[in-house]
């Protein structure tokens, strides 16, 4: 795998460096400053072995992160093809992912503040996505009552979830994928699944 990786990116280099040279000069000439700024913007590719893929990749694809997904197996005109063809998409992936996890990011602190916890954090994005933790996370604002968004609540939930608020303050709170039950990760934080029950 190594080798063929290899050979594939030696191969890819050699055949478009030359037209990345001529094409940079249009592209200093160009005075369009949205084709300017498109160009600045970075997208990744994921390269796959067509030795493990059982379904090759002619044309490519976008993964759900917004990656271009490419296989050893595609010749460079594919290659180009399928990046020009699905950059588009993948940057607005890439947009809609950026702005949930800065979303993410504001709710993560006003349950840390409003818990007294040291931390909120989600797990990789292999494991739990941004909207699964905004689900979880509206989920708990509205069972703890978290700045009175949990509509009526009697005297026994109150009671037992200052208890909860008490328990949990100072630790650090990370937010995992589905089917895990509560449990303690290896660093002592209080990890808990993003569609838990009570």
């Amino acid at each position: 795998l190594p080798r063929e990786y290899y050979h594939f990116i030696m191969n890819l280099y050699e055949n478009i460096v030359d037209t990345n040279e001529t094409t940079s000069t249009k592209h200093e000439e160009s005075d369009d400053p949205d084709k300017k700024a498109l160009a600045l913007e970075r997208i990744k590719v994921v390269v796959e072995s067509s030795s493990n893929s059982r379904k090759r990749l002619p044309r490519g694809k976008v993964t759900k992160h917004g990656d271009v997904c490419i296989s050893t197996a595609m010749s460079v005109q594919q290659i180009q093809s399928a990046i020009a063809n699905l950059s588009n998409d993948a940057r607005r992936i890439k947009q809609v992912e950026e702005e949930e996890n800065q979303l993410c990011l504001k709710r993560m602190n006003l349950l840390r503040d409003a818990l007294g916890l040291r931390n909120v954090f989600k797990m990789k994005p292999s494991t739990v996505t941004s909207d699964q933790v905004l689900d979880c996370l509206d989920r708990l604002f509205l069972l703890l009552d978290v700045d009175g968004v949990g509509g009526d609540v009697d005297y026994a939930q109150k009671k037992k979830m200052e208890e909860l608020r008490c328990r949990l303050a100072g630790q650090s709170l990370g937010i995992t994928g589905s089917g895990h039950f509560c449990h303690l990760g290896d660093d002592g934080s209080v990890l808990i699944p993003w569609d838990w029950h009570c």
